[in-house]
């Protein structure tokens, strides 16, 4: 037997998806947007609220464009520097920390490809939350599906497993196949420079020359 959400209910969860907002890390090579960002953004979707798309590397600003065409994408932030060439997680971290931070998003997800695998368990720990990985559905914004490696006597193979995640920012990364790719047309996008780029390049140029004064040593 079903029984009607109390009116109170009605308005919290209504209250709750108002609040939602996603950052998608936007995997690319420049030029070219990887199409597992597309099944990404639209997983970022179905949790409700503002979804925004972070561009970081260099000369990616014909991604950036592509990015704000994307239907259902409210902004893109764009930070451009060559400490973000390579895409190395430990450049992008504490950019996507910043921006977390600024914008107050309460998801931050990525592909799950081998840049989103390296990238978001540090993310994850960095911000003090378990990770959930590897997503292919989601079920609220609080709640998704995943597939996990179980073994039972004598078989062994993967099962579906819900988890509800109660963490202050949920970070995840999405199974590219079990999303349809956002529309790439029809979207009308702000783009935004990233605010705090020239704070993370300090960091990497100190970071830099403590290294080499240290490896001078030996």
């Amino acid at each position: 037997m079903f029984r009607a959400a109390a009116p109170g209910q009605l308005r919290r969860a209504t209250s709750l998806l108002r609040f939602q907002s996603t950052l998608v890390i936007a995997e690319h090579a420049n030029d070219t947007l990887a199409p597992i960002t597309l099944n990404t953004i639209t997983a970022a979707k179905h949790l409700g609220g503002e979804v925004s798309c972070l561009v970081a590397g260099t000369k990616c600003d014909k991604v950036a464009q592509d990015l704000c065409k994307v239907a259902g994408v409210a902004k893109v932030l764009v930070a451009q520097h060559d400490a973000y060439k390579g895409l190395l997680p430990e450049e992008l971290t504490p950019l996507i920390l910043a921006t977390q931070k600024q914008f107050n998003h309460t998801h931050i997800c990525a592909g799950a490809s081998a840049f989103g695998k390296n990238l978001l368990p540090r993310i994850a720990a960095k911000l003090d939350v378990a990770p959930i990985s590897d997503i292919i559905a989601i079920k609220s914004p609080d709640t998704f599906v995943r597939t996990i490696y179980a073994v039972c006597f004598f078989h062994a193979g993967n099962a579906i497993c819900t988890v509800k995640c109660d963490e202050k920012v949920k970070v995840f990364s999405v199974r590219g196949t079990s999303f349809e790719a956002a529309a790439t047309s029809g979207g009308s996008a702000s783009s935004e420079k990233g605010e705090c780029s020239f704070v993370f390049v300090l960091v990497s140029y100190f970071w830099f020359r403590h290294y080499i004064r240290i490896r001078d040593c030996f």
